[in-house]
């Protein structure tokens, strides 16, 4: 676990923004940088459980294959 990505994901749930949050998490999980269980320990202080966040993995890679998206990219034009 990279503690800086551990900071920005617990900062990104405290900020909630749906998408942009589930975005950023993956994007560190997809580096190695968190794991799946990083994610939902964090998730969990925020009252969102741990089976919503793997639902929520599903649908990133499914969307990620489908539209080729890289987060990098999508969050350049974003800023």
């Amino acid at each position: 676990m990279n503690l800086s990505a551990y900071e920005d994901t617990e900062t990104a749930f405290k900020n909630w923004n749906k998408w942009n949050t589930y975005l950023l998490a993956f994007h560190y999980m997809d580096a190695k940088k968190l794991r799946l269980l990083d994610i939902q320990k964090i998730a969990e202080k925020y009252g969102i459980k741990a089976s919503v966040i793997k639902t929520r993995r599903v649908q990133y890679l499914q969307y990620k294959k489908k539209l080729n998206f890289d987060y990098i990219k999508y969050h350049s034009k974003t800023a």
